[in-house]
């Protein structure tokens, strides 16, 4: 996974996936990650994660499956 602004439109983030069996591209609103990603932090305190998902375990699922 990588993200990275859009070097030619301010506010704008891109996140990019990739597998052993495709890529996808993503583009959002900066200003709308970042309220989504604070908004988080008011459901899951950073740290707590790990109590309600095993993020290793459902990435590991999700690309055992050709997806």
């Amino acid at each position: 996974m990588r993200i990275r602004p859009r070097l030619d439109s301010s506010g704008v983030v891109v996140i990019e996936l990739s597998s052993p069996s495709g890529q996808a591209s993503f583009e959002v609103d900066a200003d709308q990650l970042v309220d989504f990603v604070n908004d988080t932090y008011d459901v899951v305190a950073p740290g707590d994660e790990h109590r309600w998902m095993n993020v290793d375990e459902v990435l590991s699922r999700l690309l055992s499956h050709n997806l």
